[in-house]
């Protein structure tokens, strides 16, 4: 009897295990990279639900976000209106369809802002080259505000006082009890640790921030060094997007491959929402058209209308 329930008790567990991975089969569509995206998961070719409540959690609120009306379900329109709005965006000609130049015009704007913010911080010119000199000189000047005296060396008492200093006087002012010198002077040295902590990495106090300018210029140039590929003493701009423009070139390759499937040289509106079309049926397990509670695990189906306490399921 003990043996035909552990068997039985096993079968159970099978079975679920079964019910979730069929949630989680699915095609990749156009979601964020894993842990970002939703149900429209590009970078997670699996997509739906997690095993972990945590996971399945972070999917339902996702989900129940697309329940615009709430009503407790999501239909196929309100599943698909994020992408295509996503679609509406990227054809900025209104054509109806996609080039594979407009899949990656997000990514390649994004490198065009870091060249034009790069260039904007080391060539105040213009001249859309940066020198050894020009590169130099945030360094410098950085360091100069440090250097009170102008010897190239910051000393001691060119440093901010420590927090064991700043306490001094809230050990005579400070009232005993809770709030008395003892606290006062913990709080003190976090503040004080958190400020350097917070603007210069480990701080001037530790071993992450030269107090010579020698060392400092040092460290800068072979920045410089690895930033001038071609080694002619000025970095440009193909030299400030390294490597990023060819990752780019992949990625555009890449998704043309899976979303032009006729091989056009074009995405249209429907071979874009395609693949979230067929995630939608999958996760509509009873085929009525909708999302809803009916079509989630036990577990999910309490949190989905509500029934669940939030404790628990963390």
């Amino acid at each position: 009897m003990r043996k035909s329930l552990m068997l039985t008790a096993g079968a159970m567990t099978i079975l679920g295990v079964i019910a979730v991975g069929a949630l989680a089969k699915g095609g990749p569509g156009h979601g964020g990279h894993h842990g970002k995206g939703c149900f429209h998961g590009e970078h997670h070719p699996a997509g739906g639900w997690h095993h972990g409540k945590h996971h399945l959690k972070h999917k339902l609120k996702k989900l129940k976000k697309l329940d615009t009306n709430g009503d407790g379900s999501v239909t196929l329109e309100e599943f698909l209106k994020p992408k295509e709005e996503r679609f509406a965006k990227l054809d900025s000609e209104g054509k109806g369809s996609l080039s594979a130049e407009q899949l990656v015009a997000r990514e390649q704007a994004e490198l065009d802002y870091r060249v034009r913010r790069i260039l904007k911080r080391y060539d105040a010119e213009a001249e859309e080259r940066i020198t050894r000199e020009k590169f130099e000189k945030p360094a410098r000047e950085h360091f100069a505000m440090r250097d009170f005296n102008g010897d190239g060396v910051i000393s001691d008492d060119e440093l901010p006082p420590r927090g064991k200093r700043h306490a001094s006087s809230s050990e005579v002012e400070g009232p005993e009890g809770e709030d008395g010198p003892d606290d006062e002077a913990r709080r003190a040295k976090r503040r004080h640790e958190g400020w350097h902590h917070h603007q210069h990495g480990k701080g001037w106090h530790g071993k992450r921030h030269s107090r010579n300018l020698e060392d400092v210029l040092k460290r800068v140039n072979r920045r410089f060094d690895r930033l001038d590929l071609n080694k002619d003493g000025v970095i440009d701009k193909n030299e400030l997007s390294g490597n990023r423009p060819a990752e780019i070139a992949f990625e555009q390759r890449r998704r043309m491959h899976v979303l032009d499937t006729n091989k056009d040289g074009v995405v249209s509106k429907e071979e874009f929402l395609a693949k979230s079309q067929k995630r939608f049926a999958m996760l509509d397990l009873n085929g009525d058209g909708k999302i809803t509670a009916e079509d989630f695990p036990p577990g999910a189906a309490r949190f989905w209308e509500g029934k669940a306490d939030s404790k628990q399921d963390d």
